[in-house]
């Protein structure tokens, strides 16, 4: 990649990835505040954090369509707009409805974050360095993460909540003219023309690899951006007994071992593949381990929670894989939509998660005033965690099945 190019295009879109990371996890450290001022419940909170990921799910289909029809730089920059103006809407108000609505805005505009990153790279880097590209964006991501944990907590000692929203739509309205007039354009390509929205969406939706990997894969990514975004932090204060700072010390350990993931899981899943190891199961073997660290962070196994949390943050990753495996199974012109699909699958998880999570965990009377029962949370992430271990079988038997019908054809 030339220096203007990467100038242009990767610096807007790998920073527009870091803003949207920032304000998927910034929830993790500012509940408690938002929680102790307006007297919400656990389900409340699971709920507002929740909302976000529901529309952010909601609008991937149509947003695979429009990037693949009208490019990455027009439809980041606009929904980034979206995005700015509902950050200032949560700084100003304190009715609960009107911050549903506004978090749920929110959603809708950080929804293009990765996938307007992976579609602008998509279009303008071969096909052979997408694995060590896409793994730059997803270490962009995780310096996202790691900014909204104990460098947010941080930011608290000179305002409050409120005034983290306000500054987060400031920047959010500079990354908005950063991506409008800073990247290229793409000429669409003609092949695009002849697949229409629905029938490639249709595609996309029958496609053996794409049902054979999206249930593990949206099941293990979406579990941890649940837990990363909302519970991981009063599970480290409620479960693990942390103070404030130690759980937020805990979550930028988190953050910090995401982002090395994310940085070297795409060569070695380039190097392994020199020797024959495919993608697929690369990225399954990376989700075993995670499904493993659930386990026994569920079991709540008496070790340091850096033992357990930050094992469970390397494997976290792996689930990002399964973009790349599904860039091998479809034509360049449909991978906004391929993308969206399984960002689709994902997000709608994510949602699931955070507000079932809170819900369960409401079954136990409130420890004290902004904590929760520890078995609440166990019972909550334990029956998630049973529904990714199904999704590992159906994954592993499908594969089975495949590679026996490809032989005997």
């Amino acid at each position: 990649m030339s220096a203007n190019l990467f100038f242009r295009l990767f610096l807007p879109f790998v920073f527009g990835n870091f803003l949207g990371s920032f304000y998927r996890s910034v929830n993790a450290v500012l509940a408690p505040d938002i929680v102790a001022e307006l007297s919400l419940s656990a389900e409340d909170i699971g709920l507002l954090t929740s909302v976000f990921f529901l529309v952010y799910a909601g609008i991937q289909i149509p947003l695979g369509m429009a990037l693949d029809r009208f490019g990455a730089r027009r439809v980041s920059s606009f929904l980034y707009l979206i995005a700015g103006l509902s950050a200032l809407v949560l700084a100003e108000t304190s009715d609960y409805p009107t911050m549903l609505v506004a978090r749920a805005a929110m959603g809708l505009g950080i929804s293009v974050a990765f996938m307007g990153a992976l579609k602008a790279v998509v279009d303008w880097v071969p096909r052979e360095k997408l694995p060590i590209t896409n793994s730059w964006i997803m270490m962009m991501g995780g310096a996202g993460v790691m900014a909204a944990t104990l460098p947010l907590e941080y930011m608290l000692l000179l305002t409050d909540w409120r005034g983290i929203f306000f500054w987060l739509a400031i920047v959010t309205f500079v990354t908005v003219a950063a991506l409008y007039f800073l990247p290229p354009e793409k000429p669409r390509p003609a092949e695009a023309a002849k697949v229409s929205a629905f029938k490639g969406v249709i595609q996309v939706f029958t496609n053996s690899d794409f049902l054979r990997m999206v249930p593990l894969g949206s099941s293990a990514q979406g579990v941890n951006m649940a837990m990363s975004s909302l519970w991981a932090g009063p599970w480290l204060r409620d479960v693990s007994g942390l103070s404030r700072e130690g759980a937020a010390a805990v979550l930028f350990g988190m953050a910090t071992t995401v982002t090395i993931s994310a940085f070297t899981i795409g060569p070695i899943a380039a190097f392994l593949a020199r020797f024959g190891i495919p993608l697929t199961r690369t990225s399954s073997a990376g989700i075993a381990g995670f499904i493993i660290f659930e386990i026994l962070i569920v079991a709540n196994v008496p070790v340091s929670p850096w033992l357990l949390w930050l094992p469970y943050a390397f494997f976290a990753t792996a689930p990002t894989l399964v973009y790349s495996v599904f860039a091998e199974s479809f034509p360049s012109h449909m991978t906004g939509r391929v993308n969206t699909a399984y960002n689709f699958t994902t997000f709608t998880f994510v949602f699931i998660v955070q507000w079932f999570i809170g819900a369960v965990i409401d079954l136990w009377p409130p420890v004290a005033e902004g904590q929760f029962a520890p078995e609440g949370y166990r019972w909550g992430l334990g029956i998630i965690v049973g529904v990714q271990i199904c999704a590992f079988i159906w994954m592993s038997v499908s594969s089975r099945a495949q590679a026996k019908a490809q032989a005997t054809s």
